[in-house]
Formats: C-alpha cells, sequence, structure tokens
C-alpha cells in the first residue's frame, strides 16, 4: 500500500511497522479504548482471488481459538471499505529477524531457550488444530523481557488459493519450509517442527541450512540435498543440541520428534543434563590443579642445585618405575582370582539385564514406575523418572498417553523449578516460568538485579498479597516470601539498617498491645524518611501488613 491510511475501522492509525508480500502493519489504537494494537492490512488485490474471502474468515476464527502467552493474541478483524485487516496485540519489541541482522547469531543456549518458547506456541496451536505453515524469523517477536511471540498463524493457508508462484511469492518462506510443503502435498505439525529446526539452525549459525539465488533452488534444496551440521559453523555446540537440530531437518516427516511437546520435553531435559556436567566439571577442576602443583614441587625438587646429582636421580627414577611395576603386579594377581572374576560377570550380567528390562519395559511398566519413584522423597530420583519412564513413554505414543504423564511431569517441573530457584535465592537465567506466579518472580529478579530493589520489593509484596489471598499457587507463595526477605536484605544492606530495627520494634509493640508507643515510632520514621521515597514505600507496606493482621487501626490510634 503506497499511501499510509489514517484510520483502519476503529483504530486511528500511527506508524508502519513493516511491510511484506502478505501485508502492511501499522501501530494503531482503537478510538474508544486506546488499546494499542499492531494491525495488518492485506493487500486490496487479494480480495477478487477466487475463495479468498470465504478463506480469510475460516482462518481469522481458528486464530480467535489460540490462547498462549507465545502467541501473538488476536483481537478483532474487519473490513474497511476493500481493505480487509486485523488487529493484534502490540508486541514492544523487535522481530527475531532484526536481532539476527544486529548480532548474526545468537548463543546456543538462549536459542535453544526460545525455541523451547516456541514450542510452547506450536503445542497451543497444534492442540487447537491450527498449522502455522510459515514459522520464519520476521513471524517471531522478542519483548524487552526475553518473552518470544509467533505471529500470523494460518495467515499461509489464507493465501493457498491464490495465484502466487514460487518465485512471485511462495506459499511459505523458501528458505523455513519443508520438504512435504515445497512439493505441495498435505501439511502437518511435523512441518512447522521443521521449520523451527530452520529457525533454530539460523540462530545457531547465522545463516539458514539452505540458502540460493532463487526461492526455487531454495525449496529443491530442502527436498534433495543434505545440510552442513551446526556444529561445522558452532564448534562448541553440544553434541545434543546438534543432533537435535538434524533430526527437526529431517527429510520424511515421521523421523522428525512426534510433536511441539516432545521436543520442547527433550530440549529442557538436554540444558539440565549439561548444567549437571558442568556442575560435576567444576567440582573435578581442582583435581588437575593439585596434579600439576605435585608436578611442579617434584621438579622444583629435581631443579634444586642442593638436591640429589644425576646418578641419585636415576636411582630413583629406576625405584619408582620397579615400584609401579609392583603395583600393576599386584592388580593382576587380584584380577587372575577365579571368584574376583565371577564376580565382574555376575555384575556385568546384571547391568545387561537391567539396560534390557529398561527397554522392554511396556508402557505400563514405564508409568508404573514413575509413579512408584514419585511417591518417595523428592530427589535427583525424580528427574530420573522423567528422564528414564516418562519422557520416553510421550516419545511412543504421546497422544495416548499425555493426560497421564502430563500431572506427573508438572510435579517434577516444580520440584525442578524450586531447587533451580533455591540456588542463591535466584531464578536461573532462562529459565521459562510455569505460571503468572513464576513470571511476577522473574520481573522482581530482573529489577532486582539492575538495582530497583524498592520496584522489587512492590512486585514481590503484591504478588504475595495475590497469592495469600486466592490460595493459589503455594509452592509458589513461597518463594515469593524467601525472595522478599533476601531484597529488603539486600535493602538493608545499601542504608544504615535503623529503619528496619525500628519496624521490627513496632511489630513487637503491637503483639505487646502496646499501641501508643508503635504509633509513635511509626510517626517518628514517616517524618525523618520523608524524602526518601522508597524507605516510605516500606513503611507503608509495613502498615498494610499490620493491617492484614488487624492491629492498624489500634496501632494508629484508630
Amino acid at each position: 500500500m503506497d499511501v499510509q491510511p489514517e484510520r483502519i475501522g476503529p483504530y486511528v492509525v500511527g506508524r508502519r511497522l513493516g511491510a511484506g508480500g502478505m501485508g502492511t502493519v501499522y501501530y494503531a489504537v482503537h478510538e474508544q479504548t486506546g488499546e494499542a494494537a499492531a494491525v495488518k492490512v492485506l493487500p486490496a488485490a487479494l480480495a477478487r482471488e477466487p475463495g479468498f474471502v470465504p478463506r480469510f474468515r475460516r482462518e481469522i476464527a481458528s486464530m480467535q481459538k489460540l490462547a498462549n502467552r507465545h502467541i501473538v493474541q488476536l483481537h478483532e478483524s474487519g473490513v474497511d471499505g476493500e481493505l480487509h485487516y486485523y488487529a493484534m496485540e502490540f508486541v514492544d519489541g523487535e522481530t527475531l529477524a532484526g536481532r539476527l541482522t544486529r548480532e548474526r547469531r545468537i548463543p546456543w543456549r538462549e536459542a535453544v531457550e526460545l525455541a523451547v518458547q516456541i514450542c510452547s506456541a506450536l503445542k497451543a496451536a497444534h492442540d487447537a488444530g491450527v498449522i502455522h505453515r510459515d514459522l520464519k524469523p520476521s513471524n517471531l517477536l522478542i519483548e524487552y523481557d526475553g518473552t518470544i511471540k509467533l505471529t500470523d498463524f494460518g495467515i499461509a493457508h489464507v493465501f493457498a488459493g491464490t495465484q502466487l508462484t514460487a518465485d512471485g511469492g511462495v506459499i511459505g518462506t523458501a528458505e523455513f519450509m519443508s520438504p512435504e510443503q515445497a512439493r505441495g502435498v498435505r501439511v502437518t505439525r511435523q512441518s512447522d517442527l521443521y521449520a523451527l529446526g530452520a529457525v533454530l539452525y539460523t540462530m545457531l549459525t547465522g545463516r539458514p541450512p539452505f540458502t540460493g539465488k532463487t526461492a526455487r533452488s531454495v525449496i529443491e534444496q530442502h527436498v534433495n540435498n543434505r545440510f552442513d551440521e551446526p556444529r561445522r559453523f558452532v564448534p562448541d555446540l553440544p553434541h545434543e543440541v546438534n543432533d537435535v537440530v538434524c533430526q527437526l531437518l529431517e527429510k520424511e516427516a515421521d523421523k522428525r520428534p512426534p510433536d511441539a511437546y516432545v521436543l520442547s520435553r527433550t530440549l529442557q531435559t538436554i540444558l539440565s543434563r549439561i548444567d549437571y556436567s558442568s556442575s560435576l566439571g567444576e567440582t573435578a577442576a581442582a583435581a588437575p590443579t593439585r596434579a600439576a602443583e605435585n608436578a611442579t614441587a617434584v621438579a622444583g625438587e629435581v631443579d634444586d642445585p642442593k638436591g640429589p646429582g644425576e646418578a641419585t636421580f636415576v636411582r630413583d627414577y629406576v625405584k619408582s618405575a620397579v615400584e609401579q611395576s609392583q603395583r600393576k603386579s599386584a592388580l593382576g594377581r587380584f584380577l587372575d582370582n577365579v571368584w574376583v572374576l565371577v564376580g565382574l560377570l555376575v555384575v556385568v550380567v546384571a547391568v545387561t539385564v537391567w539396560m534390557w528390562r529398561s527397554r522392554s519395559m511396556t508402557p505400563e511398566q514405564h508409568l508404573a514406575a514413575a509413579e512408584s519413584i514419585l511417591r518417595q522423597p523428592r530427589g535427583a530420583n525424580w528427574l530420573e523418572a522423567r528422564d528414564d519412564h516418562l519422557l520416553p513413554l510421550l516419545e511412543k505414543d504421546a497422544e495416548a498417553w499425555g493426560d497421564r504423564v502430563q500431572p506427573l511431569l508438572d510435579r517434577i517441573d516444580r520440584y525442578e523449578f524450586e531447587q533451580r530457584f533455591s540456588r542463591g535465592g535466584r531464578l536461573r537465567p532462562g529459565v521459562t516460568p510455569g505460571n503468572d506466579a513464576e513470571r511476577f518472580l522473574l520481573r522482581a529478579q530482573r529489577q532486582r538485579e539492575v538495582g530497583d530493589l524498592a520496584a522489587a520489593v512492590e512486585t514481590l509484596a503484591r504478588t504475595k498479597r495475590l497469592l495469600t489471598a486466592t490460595g493459589e499457587h503455594p509452592e509458589s507463595l513461597k518463594l515469593v516470601e524467601g525472595m522478599l526477605v533476601e531484597v529488603r536484605m539486600e535493602q538493608m544492606g545499601r542504608r544504615d539498617p535503623l529503619l528496619e530495627a525500628t519496624l521490627s520494634e513496632v511489630g513487637r509493640l503491637a503483639e505487646a498491645d502496646d499501641w501508643d508507643q508503635a504509633r509513635t515510632l511509626l510517626d517518628d520514621a514517616r517524618t525523618l524518611y520523608e524524602q526518601d521515597a522508597a524507605a516510605l514505600a516500606r513503611i507503608a507496606e509495613f502498615e498494610a501488613e499490620l493491617d492484614q493482621r488487624g492491629e492498624l487501626g489500634e496501632a494508629s490510634g484508630e
């Protein structure tokens, strides 16, 4: 569209946000509600294509069924003259394509964490029977807090009956198109997973898996050619991540992961395993250091001019070699014992049988084993139940077992979330919140990290009040209370602890029914800290806590 409209339906148009073959997007504000929106206007010529309007209406109806925090929400749609439009949630951030243009590559861990969020969007869509068909970096919006949102759901299907050609604007985007979509056959949820694999490949390497001078040449490569594995461009990429990307980009759909949920769990498990291995590596790192120190000490003794001469050194070396040989001989004599060999054989057979049984377990036995483990106290065995029993069930038949497995996985997720949170009282970067309470926790943590402790306290205090009033997410309430204490202590560390000591004394006086003295101390504190906004906020919060206990009225002399 050459001329920017001033209004589209009930929306007053502001600046243009972007444009492409499937329309132009404007920032706009609803004239009655004042709500900001991104309004997409489809090319007017499309309305004259046979069957376009009915398809447009069907796809809009499908999009209205989607509800997920990683999907840009559709507000409404309509027709203004010859213009067909729909209004979406306005996301204040940038597209993944824009970030890749600026940074070229994204660190592998962050790329995987973004892929996990995209999986959440795809699962919600696929559960509603909607296939995206055009997943690509320009359709992924990243908010400033790191949340990624997928947009333009189903719009590619609106264009499926138009007379666009592969050279003039293929349905979907060539660099991210699945082989079956390129061949014009029926697309499935695995088609979206292929596109996600291409997006993840691009995030990791800075380039799509296939490139070419024309869209048609790229499409032919998707159908016939083999791509270079990501590790060729990113040598430090973990092999497990590399393998997942390669699986997503399989030519045959049934060789890809069965659905977005299984893919999400796989990626999260990989991150957990890598973190666990890293923690073991840090513990073991001291051993080589000590060995090097010992080697240095020995070398120092040899080089010491006051130490033994060359002949003595040779003698000691030979003596050491003989002792080492004797030690090896002792080990050999130990292994020569027939009963030792029998014992080792028994161990090997037992391990082999255990591995065979775990692979040959029926789905019912996997579920029963997981349920048995989850009846035990929480610990690392819960994660083993997930990896050894529950995830294999989903990989085998997610549709049949998803309803029974999901509640168990949720329990394990909560345990793992609390474990990750409790280390140092903070969420590990990239952790995806499982509910709104955890999302508010993450917001408070970011406020804390940038030094805005007053804002963090306010977020935590409000969240605590909501959780206390509703009784929802009791496990998150404990985390909120724990962080609130920590942030307040951090505030105390940044200023004289007089205020906290004063409020503590006010609380003691209130419990002792000494309302007059409690009121006097509060009044003194408000007066002395009248120039300190953070202190006044803390005093107001403390008064609110007294009010919840029914003590504020008396403490205020009412």
